[in-house]
């Protein structure tokens, strides 16, 4: 048997199952189309019926929209990651002239005061300062020949005024004599 005649019979045996699936096919597009919103009994929709989010406010009345009232905030939800690192922001505006400061201070060399020349074993020295000015530094030596004498203090005195040393020899004594320089420096507050 040709392949045309086995066609043609195919068909033939067919005919009643072909045509009702073009029917069916057919008969249901059309019902899709042919719905409208006076074949629908009121109350019969519900919020299953509708795609999620497909409502707008425009779809209802403004007595529904004015009935519909939003309900309690909701409990916060856990927090979320951190996100990256921004890119760092240009600079800044500058600000305001801060208030003027403290005026500077003026440094002045105080004076050298030598101790006297003798075989006492402590010596005390205190260098002042010019009036009006404070120590705050000092540079204190003792004789090079007074190998066994060592310095006990170097400070400014209690007001600031000057600045104090104290030396003094060993316990076996330093024979012969010696002597002990105190040199201030001091500023002037401005």
């Amino acid at each position: 048997m040709s392949a045309a005649r086995r066609f043609t019979a195919h068909i033939a045996r067919n005919a009643v199952a072909y045509t009702a699936i073009f029917v069916a096919l057919g008969g249901t597009s059309y019902a899709a189309i042919t719905v409208t919103g006076r074949d629908i009994q009121d109350g019969t929709l519900t919020g299953k019926d509708f795609a999620s989010r497909s409502l707008t406010s425009s779809d209802f009345t403004a007595s529904a929209q004015a009935a519909a009232k939003r309900g309690p905030r909701g409990r916060p939800g856990p927090r979320g990651l951190q996100g990256p690192r921004g890119i760092p922001g240009g600079p800044g505006v500058i600000g305001p002239a801060g208030p003027a400061g403290p005026r500077g201070f003026t440094v002045r060399t105080g004076s050298d005061v030598v101790s006297a020349v003798n075989s006492d074993p402590v010596k005390e020295v205190t260098a002042p300062c010019p009036a009006g000015s404070l120590a705050v530094s000092g540079e204190v030596d003792r004789d090079p020949t007074a190998a066994k004498a060592y310095l006990v203090a170097s400070r400014p005195t209690p007001d600031g005024s000057g600045w104090y040393a104290r030396a003094q020899e060993h316990s076996l004594g330093e024979p012969g004599n010696w002597s002990l320089r105190v040199h201030a420096v001091c500023v002037i507050p401005s």
